[in-house]
């Protein structure tokens, strides 16, 4: 959307209150999918997907898509000619197979999510890369032995001389001949070599390579001379081990360079799949329902909640509840002007109708009663809030007109207007003019609209013109305090 268009009401914090979305869709992913979709048709699959997903958390619990990740960095990697992938990334490579293979199984209940079902059915597990990366990659990220049989030969080898190394060193240490030549009793390593702690005053009792010193000097770390042949072996197996494991990698990430579309195509169904997991989470928080999608182009959105009425942007729930209004503008009308005391309710109106066509738009059941019906309005217009600049030169007054001149310029018979303090800004004659022919003009074009107003002007505009509709927010006389209920077919006094 538009940059002046998408001032559309806190879209983008529904993606924090998507409890449960995990690592396998990354953000710019889950913002692509959260994007309208592209006809009724994808619509209606998506919120259909929705409503198996939340049979199925209710029947199996939620989808085992934890170990699933993010393997496009790792494959572009492997782009590069002679790349090889770390053990960590075959892990992960591994760990995603293993989450497309569980995912494959939960998804297998074709009575109960038959969409879901044929969906999983693209996901593909090749058995021969997931087999190899298992026998030799283990859950920490580390080569196991068994990767090749060269390796663990190796390792065996590599044993079996630190054991020797460790027996000739513990015996010097133990030797009555170097009775106090010794800081400690104690065997250690300096550049991989196996040393052993000489007082400075004694090293000329131990004869050897001296590879360090302790920081106060006292302390020189010494190679005995008697260990040097079995220290150079002891390199040498570590060297060849190295060159074994880094053959091991290059093979394993050749077969991981095989199968690179495979897993790509794998990704992006654990992606979707995971949102729609994440939708029937969000779906069950806020007891949100599928409305019926209107051929015609109406608003019928009854019982209607903002999400974050219902929860804060990290998850949690609120402590009050949220008062539902009912948002009506039917297929005979094309305009609803909204009016009566401040705090009243009148933006969060705006808001939450904005919010819930853009959610239906995007595959999302929204927090509403059952019977609502919404039209799948393309695109959502929305000139809320103050945009001045001194940067821009704009004053309160004239950032609204500059939205609303890219509205008049962009609406159509397809589209939603959202209009918050309509004509205010200016002399209120002067406003209620402007805002008039603003509506005139929307009408003409056949887009619906919905403005709020404390405008008189606009206010009679509504009662003279036949498919503008009035609407007051409720308030409390008695209390003086606003109840945020909607009354239709009457104007509210502003407070």
């Amino acid at each position: 959307m538009d940059e002046a268009t998408a001032r559309i009401l806190e879209f983008g914090k529904i993606r924090d209150l998507l409890a449960g979305v995990t690592v396998t869709a990354p953000g710019a992913e889950l913002a692509r999918a959260l994007h309208p979709l592209p006809g009724r048709e994808a619509v209606a699959q998506a919120l259909a997907q929705t409503a198996e997903m939340c049979r199925l958390l209710e029947d199996r619990g939620r989808p085992p898509l934890g170990g699933s990740a993010d393997l496009r960095p790792l494959l572009r990697e492997l782009d590069l000619e002679g790349a090889f992938l770390a053990p960590e990334d075959l892990l992960a490579v591994l760990f995603s197979l293993d989450a497309t293979a569980d995912c494959r199984r939960y998804f297998s209940a074709e009575q109960v999510a038959p969409r879901l079902f044929e969906l999983s059915r693209g996901l593909q597990v090749p058995s021969g890369l997931r087999d190899a990366l298992r026998s030799s990659i283990g859950e920490r990220g580390e080569i196991l032995d068994g990767a090749s049989f060269a390796l663990g030969d190796l390792r065996r080898q590599i044993r079996t001389a630190r054991e020797r190394l460790r027996r000739t060193l513990e015996n010097m240490l133990n030797d009555e001949r170097y009775a106090g030549v010794f800081q400690e009793h104690l065997i250690t390593e300096r550049g991989g070599r196996y040393v052993l702690p000489v007082k400075v005053e004694h090293k000329g009792r131990v004869k050897g390579f001296v590879h360090d010193e302790s920081s106060s000097g006292q302390t020189l770390y010494v190679e005995p001379a008697s260990t040097l042949a079995d220290n150079n072996h002891l390199q040498s197996l570590l060297r060849e081990e190295k060159r074994e494991e880094e053959r091991i990698l290059k093979r394993l990430s050749d077969e991981v360079r095989l199968e690179h579309d495979l897993l790509l195509a794998n990704q992006e169904l654990l992606a979707l799949l995971d949102l729609r997991a994440a939708v029937a989470r969000f779906s069950q928080r806020t007891d949100a329902v599928v409305p019926t999608l209107s051929t015609e182009a109406e608003i019928s959105l009854r019982q209607a909640r903002h999400p974050l009425l219902l929860m804060t942007a990290h998850g949690s729930d609120r402590d009050e509840p949220a008062v539902p209004i009912d948002l009506l503008l039917g297929a005979g009308a094309d305009s609803l002007i909204i009016s009566g005391p401040n705090t009243g309710g009148k933006t969060v109106a705006l808001k939450t109708l904005g919010l819930l066509c853009l959610m239906v738009r995007c595959g999302l059941p929204v927090p509403c009663h059952p019977d609502s019906r919404i039209y799948l309005f393309e695109p959502v217009f929305a000139d809320i809030g103050d945009e001045q600049s001194i940067e821009r030169n704009l004053s309160t007054f004239s950032g609204h007109l500059a939205r609303l001149r890219f509205i008049l310029e962009q609406a159509g018979d397809r589209s939603l207007v959202l209009l918050d303090e309509l004509g205010t800004g200016t002399d209120p004659a002067e406003g209620g003019a402007l805002a008039m022919a603003v509506l005139d003009d929307l009408r003409r074009k056949g887009a619906k609209t919905v403005a709020t107003t404390h405008l008189n002007l606009v206010k009679g505009y509504a009662v003279l013109n036949e498919g503008v509709e009035n609407a007051a927010v409720e308030f409390d006389r008695t209390t003086l305090r606003p109840t945020y209920r909607l009354h239709y077919g009457v104007p509210g006094a502003s407070n």
